[in-house]
């Protein structure tokens, strides 16, 4: 989807961590679609992130234990896990269960990639700016594939709800992401409908517009959420 986010000041470790949780939130529904992580490397570079930090988020997501279907609740854990908040308490033996025994093998990765909670929780659980940022670009990469699916909407529910982020706000991402979706498919059908040139051109400048002012509209709600 297109668009510019301006992202709030934090340390590059921190935003490096924060990346990797977009990075996460894609393995919610079991897929990773091409969309998606074209989205994901789009969100990236805005972020001006290293083309290395890049690659070994991609590759520590998609080397996760990560079943076909719903795994909101594996992906629930590894990103409290990063920003500080404590997990339910676990026994591993002999019957512990396949989602069990993938969890553990998550957080060992999820150690081996320096994903250091202190880092994260100290920049974004503290600066309501940046969590509507996160909440945004969550909503925002679940409509990269034009299905925000139900696993997708547990994680960013859950984070809405941690954060205590105002359900106003949420609702307005989320009208804004289906009305842009909506308003991207038009450019797409512009494209291919047969008008004259100057006239493609004239309809697509309206509707790009329309695209960059929900942008700014965004940016103007993630700036002032503190203040809602």
């Amino acid at each position: 989807m297109k668009g510019e986010n301006k992202m709030a000041f934090v340390s590059s470790r921190a935003r490096q961590a924060q990346f990797r949780i977009y990075g996460l939130f894609l393995l919610s529904d079991g897929k990773w679609t091409a969309e998606e992580e074209l989205c994901l490397r789009n969100i990236a570079g805005q972020m001006e992130l290293s083309c290395e930090e890049v690659e070994k988020t991609i590759q520590y997501c998609q080397g996760l234990p990560i079943k076909e279907g719903d795994n909101a609740e594996l992906i629930i854990q590894i990103i409290d896990e990063a920003l500080g908040f404590p997990a339910p308490e676990k026994t591993f033996g002999c019957s512990a269960s396949k989602e069990d025994a993938a969890m553990t093998i998550a957080k060992g990765l999820l150690l081996k990639t320096s994903m250091i909670a202190g880092t994260i929780a100290n920049q974004i659980n503290w600066h309501v700016d940046l969590q509507t940022e996160v909440i945004w670009t969550l909503i925002n990469l679940g409509y990269a594939d034009a299905e925000y699916s139900e696993p997708e909407k547990k994680v960013v529910r859950h984070l809405v709800k941690v954060w205590n982020i105002k359900e106003e706000i949420v609702s307005e991402f989320v009208d804004t992401a289906e009305t842009i979706l909506l308003l991207t498919k038009q450019i797409e059908w512009l494209k291919s409908v047969g008008l004259s040139y100057e006239e493609t051109k004239k309809r697509l400048e309206t509707v790009e517009q329309q695209i960059q002012l929900m942008f700014d509209n965004i940016q103007a709600t993630i700036s002032e959420a503190d203040a809602v």
